[in-house]
């Protein structure tokens, strides 16, 4: 009864988040666009202040939803449930140019969700980066200095779930908000394409953050997350790939995007099973202006959590915000 209650919570949860994000893009939607109209107007002016003081952006903007709801009625398994499956997945962009200078902001957050009627909700997707970049181009190439800082973690609380000698399910917790969370920070060279840019951390450190202790009790371990009981932070230097492709357009009504992490630390440079990675891209056909069917592929391997990479393959229908290329 009390893992029920605890499901339905974050149900309501997610369905509240899901709301204010959606009622926060429809708001700023209009403001955008009339910004965008009154720009127009006054493209000469703007143009010259622009060309007077070098300044350039671009911003981006994106939301995908999906919602899949199933209902059984007499069927032969009776360990099949009903259910449904409800996944958000957002995106935010931008970027800021002045003369030589250039800074990136990249916000991405996805959220799944099954919940079974009158059963357990499990959470299979949750995660958000936000990645902040700082680079100076040298001479009139591709290529720029570049010094990066980003955070990543989940929202929501997470579980392992298991039957016992009953049949019955058991929820044990796993992770939460910053437990993991991972900050690092990194300097380097960064290469920017069109629609691509691919920085490469020469110098990075990498903070481990551990802030609720009490997963070492509950799943009887002393080790987690290349942490041991007691630490709730732990600092190594290594280096790190990034790579980051917002949304964007690369045929007729077929988008890309991808976001993708490597890492390794220096030590371990010759141990290529320690090379670590976290892999997020999809394919996108839109139609209708505002739907879009999408194949997802997120691949994470970490080996202090497991020896074998996690692979999540999602092909859904669903409704798109706002796509600003």
């Amino acid at each position: 009864m009390a893992l029920a209650k605890y499901n339905i919570y974050w149900l309501l949860k997610a369905k509240a988040v899901f709301i204010i994000i959606f009622a926060i893009l429809m708001f700023i939607s209009p403001i955008v666009c009339q910004g965008q109209t009154d720009s127009i107007s006054d493209s000469t002016e703007l143009a010259k202040k622009l060309q007077n003081k070098q300044l350039k952006y671009h911003y981006m903007a994106d939301f995908y939803s999906s919602f899949a709801l199933t209902q059984l009625l007499n069927s032969k398994n009776k360990n099949d449930k009903g259910n449904f499956y409800f996944y958000y997945n957002v995106t935010l962009a931008g970027d800021l140019y002045f003369r030589k200078f250039s800074y990136n902001l990249l916000y991405t957050t996805d959220f799944g969700i099954m919940k079974y009627f009158d059963s357990i909700a499990i959470i299979q997707a949750d995660q958000y980066n936000i990645k902040n970049s700082l680079s100076y181009r040298l001479a009139n190439s591709k290529f720029a200095a570049n010094f990066m800082f980003m955070s990543r973690s989940q929202y929501y609380n997470q579980f392992f779930y298991s039957l016992d000698s009953t049949g019955k399910t058991i929820a044990t917790p796993k992770s939460s908000h910053k437990s993991p969370g991972y900050r690092i920070i990194s300097a380097g060279m960064r290469y920017t394409g069109k629609g691509i840019s691919i920085e490469l951390g020469l110098v990075n450190g990498m903070s481990t953050i551990m802030k609720n202790q009490k997963y070492y009790d509950i799943l009887q371990t002393d080790y987690l997350y290349g942490l041991e009981k007691g630490q709730k932070k732990k600092l190594d230097f290594g280096f790190s790939l990034t790579i980051s492709a917002p949304t964007q357009k690369i045929s007729k009504n077929i988008y890309f995007e991808n976001f993708s992490q490597a890492r390794v630390i220096k030590d371990d440079l010759k141990l290529i099973y320690r090379y670590g990675f976290d892999i997020n891209q999809a394919f996108h056909f839109i139609f209708l202006k505002y739907f879009r069917l999408s194949m997802r592929t997120k691949v994470m391997y970490d080996y202090r959590i497991s020896l074998k990479p996690n692979i999540i393959n999602n092909v859904t229908l669903g409704f798109y915000f706002h796509n600003s290329l």
